[in-house]
């Protein structure tokens, strides 16, 4: 039922990705800069793994 595929993609559309907080099935209650930053990393990997 989730919008986004584990690699971020977005069901529906090619070529797509979403990488913001909207992703996380719950939202911490403490600061979410963190939990944003690893997404954006991990999401940018897959990327760069992909490109080559």
């Amino acid at each position: 039922m989730a919008v986004v595929t584990p690699d971020a993609r977005l069901r529906g559309l090619v070529g797509l990705r979403v990488c913001d907080g909207s992703i996380m099935p719950h939202i911490p209650c403490a600061n979410t800069n963190v939990p944003i930053l690893m997404i954006a990393e991990k999401v940018a990997d897959t990327v760069r793994r992909e490109a080559q």
